[in-house]
């Protein structure tokens, strides 16, 4: 199969599915805002921490509590629009067929990924590479 005919199948794919492919850059790049709370949290606790290090009685808890649950609950919230956003898109749901690459840096993921497909599907090994059916 050609570059050029790949590249074509995979527009093909993106216009037919959209909305799929709006919805996940949504959830992309409500995911990127979400990361960014956790960093402004951080720094509103340790300038209260800093700000009362002479006495530590004197330290809000209240106040570095309500930031550690903004903080991780904004991760969470990161996490999971992530997730929907990887799972909307039209290349998440491959076609029969279709050729597909994981790409990306060690350690994110791409192992993971092989092995919870062959724990859900059926994989047989070919001259090629793997095929899942």
């Amino acid at each position: 199969m050609s570059t050029k005919s790949e590249m074509s199948g995979l527009l093909k794919i993106a216009g037919e599915k959209k909305g799929l492919l709006i919805a996940a850059s949504i959830f992309s790049v409500l995911s990127s805002l979400l990361q960014i709370a956790p960093f402004v949290a951080v720094y509103k606790i340790v300038e209260e921490l800093l700000r009362n290090a002479q006495s530590p009685a004197d330290i809000d808890r209240e106040l570095v509590v309500y930031w550690g649950v903004v903080a991780f609950l904004a991760l969470v919230g990161a996490l999971l629009a992530l997730y929907v956003g990887l799972m909307c898109s039209p290349f998440a749901q491959p076609e029969q067929g279709l050729i597909t690459a994981l790409v990306g840096p060690s350690g994110s993921g791409k192992s993971t990924v092989t092995r919870l497909i062959a724990r859900f599907w059926d994989v047989q090994q070919e001259a090629e590479g793997w095929r899942v059916n």
